[in-house]
């Protein structure tokens, strides 16, 4: 039987029972089990489109979700619309997702490389069977005329080393080209694939960075991971103090904010600084050139006279 290839969401038997999903209407319940599938699928980890939501389930149910719990209710509204609480620690990431396909390919590479050195290997036996019975066959071809036998030149020397008359028998030439020729076996020597760039990963050093910036906060593991693997990306083209700078100005943001969006916070900091009034000095020809102007005015009389 084929496997199985579509997508799932991931929901504990309990689910139905817990205490803040019990009480629900219908139309709450059906909007987090559609909304939970709906992230799952688009990979947006657990934020629902403002726009998409209303449309979708309308303010009232999605109200409902946000106020089911005073401390830890289903949804939390954020500035793009609502987000799905503790989306990453039960559904699949976007990260987890790109890295486990990243995974699956780099396999199947490499079983596809191995097919084709085998396949290479078998045909070069087969040629190589091919030309030995070719060879054998060319080697031991005799004729008949008539009544009358005649046997190859090479047997008439195997029996004697003369011809009747006493006149020695001359030694057969060297094979030329083309006759008698063994094809060895062909091994590839290599089947290369196009290289292809490695996705970015978060590294130890990336995890203890994000800790350390953000002063020990309590984020899941989960929010660790992901903020490590925006790091890794931002690290090869901005400085750390830039980075560093972002990933403070994310843990001011409001709750829910993803930290796939660090890269926009980044930009955020950027535009922050530029905007930031800055102290111009004056070059030493712009003071020459006011120590001249001053020189070449007229003195106070002859202003008035003037």
């Amino acid at each position: 039987m084929p496997k199985d290839d579509r997508l799932y969401g991931k929901f504990t038997l309990d689910f139905p029972d817990n205490y803040k999903i019990l009480p629900l209407s219908d139309a709450a319940f059906r909007c987090l089990v559609e909304a939970t599938l709906w992230s799952r699928k688009q990979m947006s980890d657990g934020l629902l489109a403002r726009r998409y939501a209303l449309a979708k389930w309308g303010a009232d149910v999605l109200a409902e979700l946000a106020t089911n719990d005073p401390e830890n209710p289903s949804l939390i509204e954020v500035e793009e619309g609502w987000m799905i609480r503790d989306f990453a620690e039960h559904q699949d990431t976007r990260a987890e997702i790109e890295a486990r396909s990243a995974r699956n390919k780099a396999a199947g590479q490499r079983g596809g490389l191995a097919r084709a050195k085998r396949r290479a290997k078998q045909v070069a036996s087969e040629s190589l069977s091919e030309s030995q019975a070719e060879t054998e066959t060319e080697t031991e071809t005799s004729t008949h005329v008539g009544k009358t036998t005649h046997v190859s030149n090479a047997r008439k020397r195997e029996s004697s080393s003369t011809f009747s008359d006493g006149t020695p028998i001359p030694e057969e030439p060297p094979a030329g080209p083309g006759e008698n020729v063994v094809v060895g076996e062909i091994i590839p020597t290599e089947i290369g694939t196009a290289a292809r760039p490695r996705a970015p990963r978060a590294e130890p050093a990336h995890k203890s960075t994000v800790r350390l910036v953000l002063g020990g906060a309590d984020y899941p593991d989960a929010t660790i991971n992901q903020l490590a693997v925006q790091v890794a990306k931002l690290a090869g083209k901005h400085d750390a103090e830039l980075i560093a700078e972002a990933l403070r100005e994310w843990d001011r943001r409001p709750p829910g904010t993803l930290p796939a969006y660090l890269p926009n916070v980044l930009g955020d900091v950027v535009k922050a600084r530029r905007a930031r009034p800055t102290t111009r000095k004056s070059t030493t020809d712009e003071r020459m050139a006011a120590v001249q102007a001053l020189k070449h005015q007229p003195a106070p009389e002859q202003r008035r006279l003037g």
